[in-house]
């Protein structure tokens, strides 16, 4: 009887320990989706205001066509009226001032170099940086606070060198950027990138702690409670679990 007693109380153990690690997955899973859709959201606002203004825009520019539609319509109005005397000479007055408003009376050469000069300077592929010199002038970026930009490098350098030693590193960079700029549920998701997938970098922990901080600011306290004794749970000899227990315990967790 007591075999069976111990032998029941060792399978429940067991089952209380599994339900355990699938609630904790299956949080971990909802705090994810949960900031994918605050991003999605944001992505979806961005998109309605640059859309917003391209209205905007196309509204300006359809009025200033009809403007100088207007004007076109008045020059040509007094170019088909006689104007007596050296009819030949007004008219070609006429049709030099018109040209001046359409911009037809420029010699092509003009044109073409005007519009040249209109057009973005391409960069050479030699003057982009490539490998280990690509991340490093991505982390310049980043110290100097151009987080855009070192975003855009870091992507780059992770899908060029996605096994290298200093690709987690690079995913840590991208979502600290989002951090500083305070896009808080962005950084999130990217911090669940490192801690999913890079448990054993040195950068899981930062990531773990970092990512709790993200959900506190954006009004997610018991999120970030969680995630804080995850990482005491799964890092206990970090130095960002100790950061981690004394969080807790200031929040009265």
């Amino acid at each position: 009887m007591e075999e069976r007693l111990a032998k029941l109380e060792s399978d429940l153990n067991y089952q209380i320990e599994d339900l355990g690690a699938k609630k904790q997955e299956t949080e971990r899973n909802f705090r994810a989706k949960n900031a994918e859709t605050r991003v999605n959201l944001d992505k979806l606002q961005t998109e309605i205001q640059r859309l917003t203004g391209k209205v905007e825009e196309l509204e300006y520019k359809l009025s200033q066509f009809s403007s100088l539609a207007d004007q076109n319509q008045k020059l040509l109005s007094g170019y088909n009226q006689p104007a007596g005397g050296d009819t030949a000479q007004g008219n070609t007055g006429q049709q030099v001032d018109q040209n001046s408003v359409t911009g037809l009376g420029q010699p092509q050469d003009q044109q073409n170099a005007a519009n040249d000069a209109s057009k973005p300077a391409k960069t050479s592929p030699a003057e982009q940086p490539e490998g280990p010199d690509l991340y490093d002038s991505s982390k310049k970026m980043f110290d100097e606070g151009k987080f855009k930009e070192s975003r855009a490098g870091f992507q780059k350098f992770i899908k060029a060198e996605p096994k290298s030693p200093k690709a987690a590193s690079a995913q840590y960079w991208i979502a600290d950027s989002y951090y500083k700029e305070q896009e808080y549920e962005k950084a999130a998701l990217e911090y669940e990138t490192i801690i999913k997938k890079y448990p054993k970098n040195n950068k899981a922990p930062a990531a773990y702690l970092k990512q709790a901080y993200a959900f506190e600011k954006v009004g997610e306290k018991a999120t970030a409670v969680d995630v804080l004794k995850e990482l005491v749970k799964k890092y206990p000899d970090s130095k960002e679990a100790e950061i981690a227990s004394k969080k807790i315990k200031s929040m009265g967790k």
